[in-house]
């Protein structure tokens, strides 16, 4: 029991952080990316500099992604262990709450921007948090926006 959760852990982490790591923290991170890349510039000048760049900030995102989806359900599997060294209705709680915080927390698209003309398609409002989401390999400025928290449907 305690596999199958953590099973449906790891996919609500990956979920999450897939959707949230790439604009809202790595989006942030690239002037970090920029001085790794002038430091590597200037340990081997002959190299292109945008090869160096891209290399340097695929590694750094595929290792934060590994570390926080790694790390989230590393920390859930161990509190699904201890819920289930407990008793039976301790287990059972934490499962239920389990599924009930997965439900209400799982990123929801509530608003997508256009990029040149944005149309008013929002779908829903948000009473929680919010992020954006650019898709990748998408030069275009379009996005999209989730909702973490209890989605409330407009009516067209």
């Amino acid at each position: 029991m305690t596999r199958l959760m953590t099973a449906a852990g790891f996919i609500f982490f990956a979920r999450f952080w897939l959707l949230f790591l790439p604009v809202n923290v790595l989006g942030r991170l690239t002037p970090a990316f920029s001085t790794v890349n002038r430091l590597l510039r200037h340990l081997r000048p002959g190299s292109p500099s945008s090869l160096w760049f891209g290399l340097s900030t695929l590694v750094a995102s595929l290792l934060l992604l590994v570390i926080t989806v790694g790390g989230s359900t590393y920390l859930y599997y161990g509190l699904a262990s201890a819920a289930r060294s407990c008793a039976t209705p301790v287990l059972a709680l934490f499962m239920v709450l389990s599924l009930l915080l997965g439900w209400l927390l799982w990123p929801t698209r509530c608003d997508t921007h256009e990029s040149f003309r944005d149309v008013p398609n929002r779908t829903c409002n948000c009473i929680g948090a919010t992020f954006s989401f650019y898709p990748p390999l998408v030069f275009d400025g379009s996005s999209s926006d989730f909702c973490l928290g209890w989605e409330v449907p407009i009516q067209p």
